[in-house]
């Protein structure tokens, strides 16, 4: 494009049919019915992306286990108050029968509930303890270092236990509200949740195969496509070029488009003085001795 407005990350800056095909070939790379999809769903490892690994810090770690602790709190709250509640329900008050299933009813409300509360637990004292533990390094290298003597399996237990935890309450609650209304409106609920959760983990999975697939592309765009100050030289015509014009030249966009993401590597700087030193006299040429008034 003729740039006035800041280039999008896509692919190798892309045009839109082409952008189009890219999808295309992700989606065939990542099914939605597979089980690395369903997986990263399920723990949320998609907010882990392969391409943010090395870049992770402890203070963004901290930061997602202390929002995530948080959400399993206000849910522990829900399935305690639920897995106390069902104590005092009374089985005959809007059912025209009692008989075994509204004992089932009772024993799964009980199960879901009760098992949704140990989960939450866990989970809570399970993202504290790594929070703890990810505050205790001075550095992201140190940091980086224990994230992966713990390993990806154990720091996204507290996520299994939490994700357990929302179907087992939910569960529950369908359960629950089987027990205290009567069957007219237990069917109502049901209808509602057999619509509603489907279409809500269809949304899970199509967010976590998108977030995969451009942690793929974005792993990719990050590896410089430059190794010399030549190579910077003949990109940047080539990005000028593609530009059109001075005004859509901008040396994030340009650092993007080579790959040097990483401001602090010596080649990101010399692509950085290169871009730099073309703009300024670029800018000096354009200036008149003159100004003519």
């Amino acid at each position: 494009d003729s740039c006035g407005l800041r280039r999008p990350r896509t692919p190798s800056n892309l045009k839109p049919q082409s952008i189009e095909k890219d999808v295309a070939a992700r989606r065939k790379d990542f099914p939605m019915l597979s089980w690395k999809v369903f997986w990263s769903a399920m723990t949320l490892k998609w907010l882990r992306c392969p391409y943010q690994a090395s870049k992770m810090t402890a203070k963004m770690f901290v930061h997602q286990q202390q929002n995530l602790a948080l959400i399993w709190a206000l849910l522990l709250s829900v399935a305690s108050s639920g897995m106390f509640g069902i104590s005092g329900l009374d089985l005959h008050h809007n059912h025209s029968e009692s008989g075994f299933v509204l004992r089932t009813l009772m024993h799964l409300c009980g199960f879901f509930f009760c098992s949704s509360v140990i989960s939450f637990v866990f989970a809570v004292f399970g993202s504290i303890l790594l929070m703890m533990a990810a505050t205790s390094t001075p550095t992201d290298r140190e940091f980086l270092t224990l994230y992966l003597m713990v390993g990806e399996t154990i720091a996204s237990l507290p996520m299994v236990f939490g994700m357990y935890g929302v179907m087992a309450a939910f569960l529950g609650l369908i359960a629950f509200f089987g027990i205290i209304f009567s069957e007219h409106y237990t069917y109502c609920c049901l209808s509602i949740c057999a619509i509603s959760f489907p279409c809500c983990w269809y949304a899970l999975m199509s967010l976590t195969r998108a977030v995969l697939s451009m942690g793929e592309i974005v792993g990719e765009n990050r590896r410089p496509t430059v190794s010399n100050a030549d190579d910077i030289y003949a990109k940047l015509q080539e990005y000028y070029i593609d530009c059109g014009s001075l005004e859509g030249v901008q040396r994030e966009g340009f650092l993007e488009s080579i790959g040097c993401v990483d401001t602090d590597s010596a080649l990101s700087k010399l692509a950085i003085a290169i871009s730099d030193d073309w703009i300024g006299k670029k800018i000096q040429g354009m200036i008149r001795d003159d100004a003519g008034f």
